[in-house]
């Protein structure tokens, strides 16, 4: 008996140590037998491990769940999946695949917003290029410009009585014009694909805030407010047929 327990202990040390060496091939080897092209999963806020697990697997992507589960626990990741859209390969081990969902490496969706758009036409830009709705957008612009002009009182300089001023306006025009009208910052943006409008409308509101911030420290003359700089370079703008004409127009209004 005591010559067959050294054995007996041996042998499950020899299983216990395959099933290492299995767990460890099959959580840095291939994740799935399918090969393919590139698949997009969406991984919506909220979502819990096992069912991305599930996900995974009836998309063909994973082929080992409990084990992609175990190693996210053990690793510490079990609670790190980040929202978004994924770009996936077919064959990924479990461990590159949970790398690629905790790490946020989602699909970037790049767009341009050129000078000179108003307010529906970045809306309509945008939208389109992120797949929400121009109204959500607009609506998330004007509730971020409003909460900062209130958040720092004095700091944009808007008018009193502002929001009216647009309404009358706006029955008088073909266009409603917005509270963010001038707010929406042009530039070349990259955003995760499936970002919200909320996301993007207060990334541009903020960053025409801090290059009217930037612009008014910069003046010579400092403009009265940061709103009556964006003011006068919109007149500008309508005004000037050409680029060389820009400085004199500006000028003019200044003195």
């Amino acid at each position: 008996m005591r010559r067959l327990l050294p054995a007996g202990l041996a042998v499950v040390a020899a299983a216990a140590l395959g099933l290492v060496v299995w767990s460890w091939l099959a959580w840095t080897g291939g994740g799935s037998a399918s090969v393919g092209a590139p698949q997009l999963v969406t991984i919506p806020p909220g979502m819990t491990l096992a069912a991305a697990a599930d996900t995974l697997a009836a998309r063909g992507l994973l082929e080992h769940r409990r084990l992609f589960r175990l190693g996210a626990r053990l690793s510490g990741r079990d609670r790190d999946l980040r929202a978004g859209l994924y770009e996936l390969l077919p064959g990924r081990s479990p461990r590159r695949l949970l790398e690629d969902l905790t790490g946020g490496r989602t699909v970037q969706v790049r767009f341009t917003v050129p000078e000179g758009l108003d307010a529906d036409e970045t809306a309509a830009l945008v939208a389109g290029a992120l797949g929400f709705a121009p109204d959500d957008f607009l609506a998330a612009a004007d509730s971020a410009l409003a909460a900062a002009a209130a958040a720092v009182p004095g700091e944009f300089g808007l008018p009193s009585g502002y929001a009216e001023l647009l309404a009358a306006e706006s029955g008088r025009r073909p266009r409603a014009f917005r509270l963010c009208e001038g707010y929406l910052a042009p530039d070349t943006y990259v955003f995760a694909a499936g970002s919200g409008p909320s996301v993007v409308a207060s990334h541009l509101v903020q960053t025409q805030r801090r290059r009217l911030a930037a612009a008014v420290a910069a003046a010579t003359v400092p403009p009265p407010s940061p709103h009556a700089l964006l003011t006068l370079a919109s007149i500008v703008e309508a005004e000037a047929r050409r680029d060389d004409e820009r400085g004199r127009i500006a000028a003019v209004y200044a003195n």
